[in-house]
């Protein structure tokens, strides 16, 4: 009997050693899942903790940690030469900082080529596990009927995928870009269990973008490896379509009917001269705010006309055009973090979807809140059918280059592309996680967005921890 004691204790702190060993591995995990709506105090709080258990001696710094670096300290040059908000810059300075701490941590994790695999495989359990009690618990509470195949719902019906955010606590769309990366690794390293069950994840998202992103992947992977494979996930796919999104389909051929890129003319002055009246049941302060900011009705009216014809990013993007070209200073060192359109930027205005702020220190720019700040605030005015990323007029490409001018821009393609691309291959696994990258950072702010950013550096500098 007392040698069993003996034994069950000597296990217990073999098993309590082991952890510690592994401290930065459960680390990364908590911080993957956790970190995608933490404040500014929370990112200071993990940095303390990073650097008190990582060891940074003799550590390579990433490609993706110098873009981020490059970012901070064209950030500081700004404050200096701009005279811009310090509590924009000071946010963003964390952020970049947690960023590039969290991805060298990975870096000094003993075995990490050995660790790897579990570490992605417990993530991707983890979300699935959620994401599918998620859709679990959508069904119950509809007394068990299919929701995807509700009529006549704004919440259920083609929406029911906007509930499945898995572990990212945002959109659902996070969660199906998540899979489609995924998909890839799985691919990569032939697990193909995983692989047709990130499929699954990715179609009961029913996201659309991260549904054409799918079947680019697919399609590229036929001429790569097993063929057969990527047939049986074609097939897979595909009847995971037709079962989850065929109300997403007859949207999309409706939407793309309706196109009318000729009615996207964007007239600055109109923007820029209007009186605010309020929609029903709001409540407006000049100084802070959660609910969608009043618009002039004739304005909003033009704008819901963009939206209702699918022209809402393009008219987003001339806009931002013809702000940003004013002057050629613009054009080189951009706005400033915060200052022209991105998260931090909706942050600043007192939206708190995008996360905290100081609430008195709550200020927009008048570029910003014309803009970017107008349409979003006109979509989420509007049916639950026109909350869509294709429609928001989100890009990470217009951050980079309307805060951080040509030179924010130059850093990605230089960090990023450049360094990662392999033009002797141009199907390999890293240029597909590249592509996914570009494609989504066309629509969503990717770049500000810490657990997608880690899951890309692990994975494109895979080859660097074997």
């Amino acid at each position: 009997m007392i040698n069993k004691l003996v034994t069950q204790k000597m296990k217990i702190k073999l098993n309590i050693e082991s952890l510690i060993e592994n401290k930065e591995t459960i680390l990364i995990l908590l911080s993957i899942i956790l970190l995608n709506q933490f404040s500014t105090i929370a990112y200071i709080i993990l940095i303390f903790f990073l650097l008190t258990i990582t060891n940074f001696r003799n550590l390579k710094i990433e490609n993706i940690s110098y873009f981020y670096i490059f970012l901070s300290a064209l950030s500081i040059l700004q404050l200096f030469l701009l005279r811009l908000n310090i509590i924009n810059i000071l946010i963003s300075t964390v952020f970049n900082c947690t960023l590039i701490i969290i991805i060298t941590a990975i870096k000094s994790i003993k075995s990490l080529d050995q660790s790897l695999e579990r570490i992605i495989k417990y993530l991707f359990i983890i979300n699935f596990v959620i994401s599918i009690s998620q859709l679990v618990i959508i069904w119950s509470s509809n007394n068990f009927t299919f929701p995807y195949w509700i009529e006549n719902s704004s919440e259920y019906g083609m929406s029911t995928g906007d509930n499945i955010k898995g572990i990212f606590n945002y959109t659902s769309y996070y969660n199906a870009i998540f899979n489609v990366i995924l998909l890839i690794y799985f691919k990569e390293i032939k697990s193909y269990r995983f692989q047709y069950l990130s499929l699954f994840l990715v179609g009961i998202c029913t996201s659309n973008l991260a549904s054409f992103m799918t079947i680019i992947i697919l399609v590229i992977n036929i001429f790569k490896d097993n063929y057969k494979i990527s047939i049986i996930g074609i097939i897979i796919f595909g009847l995971a379509t037709v079962i989850f999104s065929m109300k997403n389909i007859e949207y999309v051929e409706q939407t793309v009917s309706n196109l009318s890129f000729n009615r996207t003319d964007v007239d600055n002055k109109s923007l820029e001269n209007t009186k605010p009246t309020k929609f029903p049941n709001q409540t407006h302060n000049s100084e802070r705010f959660n609910a969608p900011k009043p618009l002039n009705e004739g304005l909003k009216s033009m704008i819901s006309e963009q939206i209702r014809g699918g022209n809402s990013k393009l008219y987003s993007l001339k806009y931002n055009f013809n702000t940003w070209s004013k002057s050629i200073w613009n054009i080189i060192m951009g706005y400033g973090p915060g200052n022209f359109s991105s998260k931090l930027a909706f942050r600043a205005s007192g939206n708190k979807e995008f996360g905290n702020y100081p609430t008195r220190q709550h200020k927009t720019t008048e570029e910003f809140k014309n803009g970017d700040l107008r349409i979003y605030n006109t979509i989420k005015s509007m049916d639950n059918s026109f909350h869509s990323i294709r429609l928001y007029p989100f890009s990470g490409f217009t951050m980079l280059i309307g805060e951080f001018g040509i030179f924010g821009l130059l850093a990605f393609f230089y960090f990023i592309i450049i360094k990662y691309f392999d033009v002797k291959n141009i199907i390999n696994y890293c240029n597909q996680y590249l592509l996914i990258l570009v494609i989504f950072s066309l629509f969503e702010y990717t770049f500000e967005t810490i657990p997608l950013m880690v899951v890309f550096s692990i994975l494109l500098n895979k080859n660097n921890y074997e």
